[in-house]
């Protein structure tokens, strides 16, 4: 196989493979909650132009039994990840969806739906040929580092942040530093979705 179709394969494969992440970073939502706020960068949901809209995704297990979550947040070298594997933002200015891309591989409304790992060839994936010779090879696809799974009693949460910037690089609606304007951003996490937080960049 020729160098330029391998690494197009390979980024086909992490498309798939962050696509799929989504039904797998939450194999028991019940009981579950995803929740997202903005940080203190962000006073009062007011954010400086040109610096950094930080998003705090925080889990928690609403129930009254054992809940556990696959964050898939290490890379196949254990370091922690930037952005969780199954985590995607929309994100809205007056109305429209910026986060807009062509390419839905399960359901049109994923196409409203971004992340920048959906074409990260460094994905954690074992064999490329192997992942993309069919179903059988899903197993490839999660990857599993030490630390991604987290167990979590009733009323117990896990809390994460990342960087909006960083989370929807290359979505081609979305211009970084973010315009003045006002916006409202969602996240989901495999089965989980946020409520959608409004928030102001004041022009410069």
């Amino acid at each position: 196989m020729g160098r330029q179709w391998r690494s197009l394969l390979v980024a086909l494969a992490a498309f798939l493979a962050t696509s799929l992440a989504l039904f797998a970073a939450s194999a028991s939502p019940e009981g579950l909650e995803l929740a997202v706020r903005l940080t203190k960068g962000c006073p009062e949901a007011v954010c400086p132009f040109g610096s950094p809209v930080e998003l705090q995704l925080m889990v928690s297990n609403l129930g009254s039994t054992s809940e556990g979550i696959l964050l898939q947040d290490h890379d196949g070298n254990g370091h922690r990840r930037e952005v969780p594997t199954g985590l995607q933002g929309r994100l809205l200015k007056d109305g429209d969806v910026l986060s807009q891309h062509s390419v839905a591989v399960f359901d049109p409304e994923d196409a409203e739906w971004f992340s920048s790992l959906m074409f990260e060839s460094t994905y954690c994936i074992d064999d490329v040929e192997e992942l993309l010779s069919g179903p059988e090879s899903r197993g490839t696809l999660q990857c599993e580092q030490p630390g991604d799974r987290v167990v979590l009693e009733p009323s117990e949460s896990v809390v994460r942040v990342v960087a909006l910037g960083t989370l929807l690089r290359g979505a081609p609606g979305v211009d970084l530093p973010l315009e003045p304007g006002r916006y409202s951003i969602e996240l989901r996490l495999g089965a989980l979705k946020s409520k959608a937080i409004e928030f102001l960049v004041e022009p410069p």
